[in-house]
């Protein structure tokens, strides 16, 4: 039992634990180890397994997750810029057949 294992309760069951009552319900109640309700109680606990979902942060060295590369963001702006040249040029064409 590692200090920092956790342990669910295996069923509902009531007790008394320094004076006080306490209720606890299976699947709900969780304790860390070394709590006091275990002492004794060990058969109502089973240790609670965790199993988180993990990517992979990034998929080669060196590669930014998420953010546009410094070269992508260039890109984007040049495309960006001429499409704007290029909706300037036609009104400009535009106005000058009027």
């Amino acid at each position: 039992m590692a200090s920092s294992d956790i342990y669910v309760a295996k069923e509902s069951f009531a007790t008394e634990l320094d004076g006080q009552s306490v209720i606890v319900q299976k699947d709900v109640t969780r304790v860390r180890a070394g709590h006091p309700l275990l002492k004794g109680r060990e058969n109502l606990f089973e240790l609670l397994s965790v199993q988180y979902d993990v990517e992979q942060a990034t998929s080669k060295p060196g590669e930014q997750r998420g953010a546009p590369t410094a070269a992508e963001r260039r890109e984007t702006k040049a495309a960006e810029v001429k499409a704007e040249s290029e909706v300037v040029v036609e009104a400009e064409a535009e106005a000058s057949e009027e």
